[in-house]
């Protein structure tokens, strides 16, 4: 495949690859680009080419840009895509892993957005920040998955530069785990996995009273009281959820002065991790998957969620209350008036995401856990 061949490929599939000399390096393995699949490219093959240009071009860096969403489906783990897995939400962490020195790198994908990363001397982690992004796993449409870790191992195996996979912020349920333990013992290797942290989520049932008696007598009783209460209070309380990119700016300024009320959380809101999240929340703004919900007493914000609305879930990333208002329970309304939206406009789970607190499982959560997997190559 001629040069100007293989960049009209790539191109017409909504892909390019942005370094010329990657192009040029890439003519080399062009073979393995040989046909279109159902999403419009053989992601794996394109990626796993893309792998083995460090070793062709030394000092070449590599970088495949998916320009479309046209891939989205192929973002997935163990068939549930992940709002993570989302090119743009990867573009967007870029700020912070450029100064962990994860990106750029001599390129080596394992995946649409994900790469295999310098996390250590010796190691390789997913890419993507796991103190950032709750759920890391392998991109791949799950009937090519097998075949393309095989493929990430052959590679690794020719590889001496590693000793260690260390792969965070697996879910449990993830297929991928299965297939790992699997080639590992092929390659002769080492599997180990350890519990990082729970991760519980919410089945969203037909209606905010069908979620309210799934709570058990207690807390559904104590819920229906606060709802009263709030109905009786002379602001009006509701639930606001911010659609004008102008009202964004002053939103997350808002939001930022409710999360940091916490002393935990103002403590991590560094300026650095101020401006991540400040990037990721306005890329999810952009693409249409930002959910940022205040709950309003009359013109007072006292309650704020920075929520991701992507695959007919809700991912509820961080949560901010003002403790002036503590007495109006600020976090069950809010949580109440969420899970009634999200009831009616058709979404099937509310994702608290990773952490065990307390909270979560008063307001009907159940468990799920993120693990770390980590390979380590025979001597």
């Amino acid at each position: 495949m001629k040069r100007r061949d293989l960049l009209r490929h790539l191109s017409s599939h909504g892909c390019s690859l942005l370094r010329e000399r990657c192009v040029l390096c890439a003519r080399a393995h062009s073979a393995e680009i040989t046909r279109p699949s159902r999403d419009g490219l053989v992601v794996q093959r394109l990626l796993l080419m893309a792998l083995r240009h460090q070793d062709e071009v030394p000092g070449c860096v590599c970088h495949v840009d998916i320009r479309t969403d046209r891939l989205r489906r192929v973002a997935g783990r163990g068939g549930r895509s992940s709002v993570f897995a989302r090119h743009a939400s990867l573009r967007s962490q870029r700020y912070r892993q450029r100064a962990r020195t994860v990106l750029p790198e001599p390129g080596r994908f394992i995946g649409q957005g994900h790469r295999v990363g310098a996390g250590a001397r010796d190691g390789r982690q997913f890419i993507g920040s796991h103190e950032i992004a709750d759920f890391l796993d392998f991109i791949a449409q799950e009937d090519d998955l097998e075949a393309f870790i095989q493929a990430v191992f052959t590679h690794l195996e020719g590889d001496a530069s590693w000793s260690r996979l260390d792969l965070y912020n697996l879910v449990d349920n993830s297929i991928s785990q299965g297939i790992l333990r699997s080639k590992t013992r092929e390659f002769g290797w080492t599997y180990e996995n350890e519990i990082l942290q729970p991760s519980p989520y919410i089945r969203v049932p037909k209606n905010l009273d069908a979620y309210i008696e799934g709570l058990g007598s207690k807390q559904a009783h104590e819920l229906r009281r606060k709802l009263r209460r709030a109905a009786r209070n002379p602001e009006p309380i509701a639930l606001e959820i911010i659609q004008d990119a102008a009202l964004l700016p002053a939103a997350l300024h808002d939001f930022f002065a409710l999360m940091t009320q916490e002393a935990d959380k103002a403590k991590f809101m560094t300026p650095g991790m101020r401006a991540q999240m400040e990037t990721i929340a306005r890329t999810a703004f952009d693409g249409g998957w930002l959910q940022l919900a205040f709950l309003k007493c009359g013109t007072r914000r006292i309650a704020a969620y920075m929520n991701f609305d992507y695959d007919n879930c809700i991912w509820a990333y961080n949560a901010g209350f003002n403790s002036a208002d503590a007495k109006l329970s600020p976090g069950w309304l809010i949580m109440a008036e969420m899970m009634r939206w999200s009831a009616e406009y058709g979404r099937r789970i509310f994702d608290l995401m990773r952490g065990g607190e307390e909270y979560k499982y008063r307001f009907g959560a159940v468990d799920r856990f993120v693990q770390r997997a980590v390979i380590t190559r025979s001597a």
